[in-house]
């Protein structure tokens, strides 16, 4: 006959032996710039967020991959650049700086 026995199977690797994971660090933003609002979003009165999907570089550049969600009238564009002009410490994994994939958040404000 087939099947399984009655007997339990034992792990391969206790917790005692198993490697430890490397430890992790988050980014850290160290300087977020004020977006540029356009004429015509000001002439609107325009408030809001545009959401962008970014790449935070391990060698401290930003790739933005695209707009999530976005205002129009220009800002879309601003928020984009000012992505561009923040600064801030990679991630790292064991030690090394490592490429990070967020989603960050550009706040459109009349003051």
């Amino acid at each position: 006959t087939g099947g399984f026995g009655e007997s339990t199977a034992a792990p391969t690797q206790t917790a005692q032996n198993r490697p430890a994971a490397p430890s992790t660090t988050p980014v850290e933003i160290l300087y977020k710039p004020k977006p540029a609002y356009t004429a015509e979003a000001r002439d609107m009165r325009l408030e809001g967020q545009v959401s962008l999907q970014v790449v935070f570089l391990a060698g401290g550049g930003i790739k933005v991959v695209r707009v999530v969600h976005g205002l129009g009238h220009g800002l879309d564009e601003a928020a984009q650049q000012a992505a561009m002009q923040v600064r801030f410490r990679p991630a790292t994994r064991g030690g090394v700086p490592v490429d990070t994939s967020a989603t960050i958040y550009i706040t459109f404000q009349l003051s």
